[in-house]
């Protein structure tokens, strides 16, 4: 690990040679021991806890969906895609949500387009009606 420096690279050296097994420590291992090592249990429940809430706000489409995607990798691995869009649409401020809802959406991304089109019209209309 070319990047980590001071006690980062220290600890990471003691995992490397504290491996046993044949084969290679992986990024996944490394991703796996750094959790364990600078995120304890008590701010892993929290994120966790963050993603179970996060919600869209006052934020637009597009920042709802990079707080989703930052706060998604602390849930574990177990979530469906069917319902990580659940999720996202039922974060999703009403107006959008309702205009959302007629379609059945494969993917995450086609939904965050789909909803950063609505959320796009119902500005115009905002804008119209004043």
């Amino acid at each position: 690990m070319q990047y980590l420096r001071g006690d980062a690279l220290v600890w990471w050296e003691g995992v490397r040679l504290g491996h046993r097994g044949p084969d290679p420590l992986t990024f996944a291992d490394f991703i796996r021991e750094f959790d364990r090592k600078y995120f304890p249990k008590e701010a892993m429940d929290k994120k966790k806890s963050d993603f179970e809430h996060v919600s869209q706000g006052g934020m637009t489409i597009r920042e709802y969906e990079v707080e989703f995607n930052r706060l998604r990798r602390f849930a574990g691995g177990g979530i469906t895609k069917e319902d990580l869009i659940r999720k996202f649409l039922g974060g999703m401020r009403v107006e959008i949500r309702k205009r959302c809802r007629v379609v059945t959406y494969h993917r995450l991304g086609d939904l965050v387009e789909k909803a950063a089109e609505q959320e796009t019209g119902l500005a115009e209309e905002h804008k119209l009606l004043k």
